[in-house]
């Protein structure tokens, strides 16, 4: 790092860390949309970043293929965990407990800051800040609870973004066998509970802006110029995406993880796999949230 990043490194330690947090249900399209946005020279996507503890254990690899410690990315930040491994098994207890989806409602009745968590994400988020010669970090984790504890630590600046799919794109995603399974009721009824949740978050806190998958689909330049001037990044005139964007060094995210390279390839599968029957019942079934965001039977 040269002197003059490592003088702007100095002067930004008394500023909150800038971070994009990526919030809403599984396969709804945010590994996708991190890995575009990773395509801006302010940004630093690094995945689903409520797993590091995970990770760092062994348990799990980058995206590159890596275990942590021999990543080129993440070596270094790892590097600065010479904990014991009983300590990080502490901590990353402490941060699956606190992060909890059934802890939400206490968590929006209350903002009283947990300071155990706090601690853990405030160095995390530090460590990883003091590495990369961007501006902003992206954690594409999806928890609420998550978003909400890190959210009350003024030493982190939080700008969300809101995830939302259409139901059949999601059941249709969760009946693949690959990563986690669900059957069609169960994830309906995480679909609603999630994306209810995450709705009420986007109403009442004016730093998270909703973005729909098909929209980001099927206009992406449009989407991110709004989504850009919402988090206050810079912009030019126009948003020129490339044919093919470069994997970061993730964490979690679905399976085109493992891919070097990766299109925006606009995924309607549901459509053709699904009966007439079948995409009706599930929109009824889910319509709440259907409705709400437009989508048609």
């Amino acid at each position: 790092m040269g002197i003059l990043q490592k003088l702007a490194k100095s002067e930004m330690k008394n500023s909150p860390i800038p971070i994009i947090y990526l919030l809403g249900a599984g396969r709804s399209g945010t590994t996708i949309l991190a890995t575009v946005m990773n395509a801006h020279p302010k940004v630093q996507t690094v995945g689903e970043l409520h797993q590091y503890f995970d990770h760092i254990s062994g348990a799990n690899k980058c995206s590159c293929g890596n275990d942590l410690a021999n990543c080129e990315f993440w070596g270094a930040i790892s590097h600065q965990y010479s904990d014991s491994l009983k300590q990080l098994s502490n901590w990353r207890q402490i941060c699956k407990e606190k992060e909890a989806h059934s802890n939400i409602p206490k968590y929006l009745v209350s903002k009283k800051e947990v300071k155990v968590y706090s601690n853990i994400q405030e160095r995390l988020f530090s460590t990883i800040s003091e590495e990369i010669n961007k501006n902003w970090i992206l954690d594409s984790s999806k928890y609420i609870g998550r978003y909400l504890l890190l959210k009350r630590n003024k030493n982190l600046q939080l700008k969300g973004i809101y995830v939302v799919r259409d139901v059949r794109g999601v059941i249709t995603s969760f009946k693949k066998q690959v990563q986690t399974f669900r059957n069609p009721l169960s994830t309906i009824f995480y679909y609603l509970i999630v994306n209810a949740t995450a709705q009420w978050v986007c109403w009442t806190d004016h730093n998270v802006t909703k973005v729909r998958y098909e929209d980001f689909m099927e206009d992406p330049e449009k989407v991110l110029r709004r989504v850009y001037d919402k988090i206050s990044l810079d912009l030019n005139e126009e948003v020129s995406l490339p044919e093919e964007f470069v994997m970061p060094h993730i964490i979690g995210g679905n399976r085109m993880r493992s891919q070097n390279k990766i299109k925006l390839l606009y995924d309607v599968k549901w459509k053709w796999e699904l009966s007439m029957w079948q995409k009706t019942l599930y929109y009824c079934l889910a319509s709440p949230i259907m409705l709400l965001n437009g989508y048609k039977i």
